[in-house]
C-alpha cells in the first residue's frame, strides 16, 4: 500500500511534535502478527478528498493518493533507504517508517523511525482489512494553533507529554524507546487527528 508510506512519509518529514526513534521498536515478528489487507489497488484520502468522491463505483478523485498491496502486506518502496513494518499485537496497528537521511554538517546518513497509526474499519468476507484510519503518532496534545506557520518548531510541540516520552525541543519532536510506549502514544493520538484520513481498497490486481 505504497499511497499510505507516501501519505505518511510526506507528514513525518515535515511534522513537529511526532514521536521517533533511532532505533526499529518493532520488527518483522510484529508484522507477522498484522492481519492481513486485501491485495490490489489502494488509495489513501484525508476526509476534504474523500467528500469529493461522490459514487463508490466512480473514480477516486485527483486528490488521492495512489498504492497496492500484494500478498496481504504493504509494497515496499522503491528507495532503499526507507524501510515500513506495519506491527500488530494490538490496536491501533503501528507504521514504523525508517528512513536514513544524511546529517546536514558531514553528510553521513543516520537512521530514524517514525511512527503512524491504522484503525481498521471495515474488512472482506475473508476477514481482510478494506479500509482503515490513519493518523500519526504524536508527543502529546498539539498547543494552540500547531499547524500554522513557523520558524520556531518547539512552539508547535504539546504542553503535556504523554507518559514515557523523551522531548527534543531543539528538533521539535519527542523520543521513544519502547514499543508499549509508541502503541499508548498512538491511541491518545487519535483524539488530536485533524485530518481524518482513510486508507481504503479500491479493485483487486489486474490478471
Amino acid at each position: 500500500m505504497r499511497a499510505l508510506l507516501v501519505a505518511l512519509a510526506s507528514l513525518m518529514l515535515s511534522a513537529c511534535n511526532v514521536v521517533m526513534s533511532e532505533e526499529p521498536l518493532f520488527t518483522d515478528a510484529d508484522a507477522k502478527r498484522a492481519p492481513p489487507f486485501r491485495d490490489g489497488a489502494w488509495v489513501s484520502m484525508t476526509a476534504e478528498c474523500q467528500a469529493q468522491w461522490h459514487a463508490p463505483k466512480a473514480a477516486p478523485p485527483p486528490c488521492a493518493e495512489h498504492g497496492e498491496v500484494r500478498g496481504g502486506r504493504l509494497v515496499p518502496p522503491d528507495d532503499p533507504a526507507q524501510s515500513v513494518i506495519v506491527a500488530g499485537g494490538g490496536e491501533p496497528l503501528i507504521v514504523q517508517v525508517q528512513f536514513t537521511p544524511e546529517e546536514a554538517s558531514t553528510g553521513e546518513p543516520f537512521r530514524i523511525h517514525i511512527f503512524g497509526a491504522l484503525k481498521p474499519t471495515r474488512r472482506d468476507d475473508q476477514g481482510r482489512i478494506v479500509e482503515a484510519r490513519r493518523w500519526l503518532v504524536l508527543c502529546g496534545e498539539p498547543p494552540p494553533g500547531a499547524g500554522q506557520d513557523s520558524l520556531r518548531r518547539e512552539e508547535h510541540l504539546t504542553k503535556k507529554l504523554l507518559p514515557g516520552l523523551i522531548l527534543d525541543k531543539e528538533l521539535g519532536i519527542c523520543r521513544a524507546r519502547t514499543a508499549a510506549v509508541v502503541r499508548n502514544a498512538a491511541r491518545a493520538s487519535e483524539a488530536w487527528d485533524v485530518e481524518k484520513a482513510v486508507v481504503r481498497w479500491v479493485s483487486d490486481p489486474a490478471p
